[in-house]
């Protein structure tokens, strides 16, 4: 989670942290690059919500969504754990940052 949130070192030693692959779109500046994030963003969720948390597939499928802040570190983690679904198939994507 960003910095007004859950810090990291919060989860523990023992969260997959690794299984993830962690992409940043920064969308709340100003400029070209900021204003595509934005409209891919929209597009995409249909939402320009931050902080905005969404988990894929590695076939790029939506797994699941979570808009907005919290400091409840078990409700985040309940998010992040349906990532780790044995059912999703178990390697990251290797396309980092593609469409951004």
């Amino acid at each position: 989670m960003n910095s007004d949130g859950i810090p990291y070192k919060d989860f523990g030693d023992g969260f997959h942290f690794d299984k993830y692959v962690r992409v940043h779109l920064y969308t709340d500046g100003q400029g070209e690059v900021y204003a595509r994030n934005r409209a891919f963003q929209e597009a995409r969720f249909g939402t320009v919500a931050l902080p905005f948390y969404a988990l894929m597939s590695p076939d790029d499928r939506e797994i699941s969504r979570f808009p907005g802040l919290t400091r409840d570190r078990d409700l985040f983690v309940q998010f992040l754990e349906k990532g780790l679904s044995p059912d999703l198939g178990s390697t990251p994507p290797s396309r980092h940052g593609e469409g951004f």
